[in-house]
């Protein structure tokens, strides 16, 4: 018999989890980008990148929110 309840928190787990790793994946391109090119120096390019990432990161975190409870 299926369940409705941990279905719907199976999906919003790998929604959240997709936008983790999303996230992750734009920070580390904000770090690994100017390494690459050898600047030394963080570009507004770099910073709104990471900052994306940590935007991700943090919906990611708000939509756990939204896991509900077996009762």
């Amino acid at each position: 018999m299926r369940d409705p309840i941990a279905t719907y928190n199976e999906r919003v787990k790998a929604i959240s989890t997709f936008l983790t790793s999303l996230g992750i994946g734009l920070i580390g391109f904000a770090v690994i980008r100017p390494a690459i090119e050898g600047s030394d120096t963080e570009t507004v390019a770099s910073v709104a990148w990471g900052g994306a990432g940590l935007v991700m990161h943090a919906i990611a975190l708000y939509i756990l929110r939204y896991l509900k409870r077996n009762v």
